[in-house]
């Protein structure tokens, strides 16, 4: 990384994430390969699951003066999220034919974490969506279901009130 005037260095040091907790035994500053924006403002790493990040900065100017700042600070990546979470309707049965339902229950899953669940249910007999009250709406509605966590298998449910044809 250059400018015109002076020359930049982003460096970083890794260590290892146990139980999300940093072991702060890190590898020696190397060169972090970063992608620059913004002329030396901003920069762009990309890093690892269960590892934590210390960085230092160090910019020299033309006449060969240099100072470095290092960070007081650690940053770690527990896990990424890369795959689309999962869920499923335990009951009623999926594709079943009611004609009310007082409760529907599902188990939500994903690799790292569920935030939340939510339901659309489509009467196609008035070919309308459910709104919470009735089956009104013309465009999808997402309904919040109660109960789940945030760990990375969740059972949910939605109460609602009986409804019939």
């Amino acid at each position: 990384m250059s400018s015109n005037d002076a020359d930049y260095l982003l460096e970083v040091a890794t260590a290892t994430v146990t139980n999300e907790i940093c072991d702060q035994t890190f590898t020696s500053f190397q060169d972090a390969n970063i992608t620059e924006i913004a002329n030396g403002t901003n920069y762009i790493y990309t890093g690892l699951p269960n590892t934590c990040y210390k960085f230092r900065y160090t910019v020299k100017d033309a006449a060969g003066n240099s100072t470095t700042y290092a960070s007081t600070r650690t940053t770690h990546i527990t896990a990424l999220d890369t795959e689309l979470p999962v869920s499923k309707i335990l009951y009623p049965q999926n594709n079943a034919s009611l004609t009310h339902a007082e409760l529907i229950v599902g188990q939500s899953t994903d690799n790292t974490a569920v935030a939340g669940t939510r339901i659309s249910i489509y009467e196609q007999a008035t070919q309308r969506f459910y709104t919470g009250t009735g089956f009104t709406a013309t465009q999808e509605i997402w309904l919040n279901t109660l109960g789940g966590s945030t760990s990375k298998s969740t059972r949910w449910y939605y109460n609602s009130p009986i409804w019939s044809e």
